[in-house]
């Protein structure tokens, strides 16, 4: 480095009798140093940084902080490219292409609307697009998710109408968290290539009594909504309440789910069931009960649960979650 652009020039003059040396001017130190490098003509000051270095700790802390102040402030004099210079606005359609993958966003993993308003991903949006300004959450919550809702309502309503010719149903009632009671609507079907398709059709509030006939009409009225008839229908599958099972056994399309049969089959043998001469088997239920109570311990008690998990650890290959079962599934 040239005399006077180094920190290292602060502390060193230039011997006059010899332009490969330097003086250290430190508390008159007067030490001769070779100037470093294989370059005479451009020798560098590696040995006078050594000297200071070695000699001089405290002037060569002060000379690290100025050399790293002076790397702070430096200022690059690049010439910026035209894109850099000029911030060229986004096209409408890929604004509306990025648009829509937000709400595939919302869509798909469940996110709430606020999440347009997420500090963390609108930093995110603005690392990706500098240029892409994200819209509010109403014209995501009023305008595009119900436009991608229109379309997809008709994408599916054309693959049933060239695709489909019968198909059976899955339809299942549960209950929310405020009490409300819902029931899902499902078709399965093969189309001409012999491919297994399968859309949720329906998932609407019963806001009536349930009964068999009340329940019935409802669901028919839906699968005509979706331009098919009864004679499409090969079978609805429900569970075993007797709401359902009445709802359509009379049209010969009733069939009971075979996985909740079963479960309930297993409830009768082991309890016991008169109509089909099913004894209770005392030593099964108590065995379940016993099992039941020791699950439940460590469900509700995190540091025997901690326990466990320690131990599982040190002793099995693959550490496993205890299940609680459930006297319908």
């Amino acid at each position: 480095m040239e005399e006077g652009k180094s920190e290292i020039w602060k502390y060193f003059i230039k011997s006059k009798t010899n332009p490969q040396e330097a003086i250290c001017q430190i508390d008159n130190c007067q030490k001769i140093i070779q100037r470093g490098g294989s370059d005479k003509c451009k020798p560098n000051t590696s040995n006078q940084r050594t000297h200071i270095e070695t000699h001089h700790k405290d002037i060569f802390k002060l000379i690290e902080k100025a050399e790293l102040f002076k790397k702070t402030q430096k200022v690059d004099f690049k010439q910026p490219t035209i894109n850099q210079m000029i911030r060229f606005p986004l096209s409408d359609q890929k604004k509306q292409k990025i648009n829509e993958l937000v709400a595939q966003i919302i869509i798909k993993d469940l996110q709430p609307y606020t999440l347009v308003e997420d500090v963390g991903f609108i930093n995110l949006l603005s690392e990706l697009k500098p240029k892409y300004q994200i819209l509010s959450r109403i014209y995501f919550s009023d305008t595009l998710i119900p436009q991608l809702f229109s379309q997809k309502v008709e994408s599916i309503t054309k693959i049933l109408k060239e695709q489909c010719e019968s198909a059976s149903f899955t339809c299942d009632g549960w209950e929310s968290r405020s009490s409300t009671q819902f029931v899902s609507l499902i078709i399965h079907f093969l189309n001409q290539e012999f491919q297994v398709r399968n859309f949720l059709l329906e998932l609407f509030p019963l806001k009536m009594s349930h009964t068999s006939e009340k329940i019935r009409n409802h669901i028919f009225e839906k699968i005509t909504k979706w331009g098919l008839q009864q004679q499409n229908i090969t079978a609805l599958i429900h569970d075993n309440a007797a709401n359902m099972k009445s709802a359509f056994q009379n049209l010969n399309l009733s069939a009971p789910c075979t996985a909740h049969s079963l479960q309930l089959l297993i409830k009768d043998a082991t309890q016991g069931k008169k109509k089909y001469n099913f004894k209770p088997n005392k030593p099964l239920i108590d065995m379940i009960s016993i099992v039941r109570t020791v699950v439940s311990h460590f469900k509700k008690q995190c540091l025997s649960q901690q326990i466990m998990e320690s131990i599982a650890d040190n002793t099995l290959e693959e550490s496993k979650q205890l299940l609680l079962d459930s006297p319908t599934r």
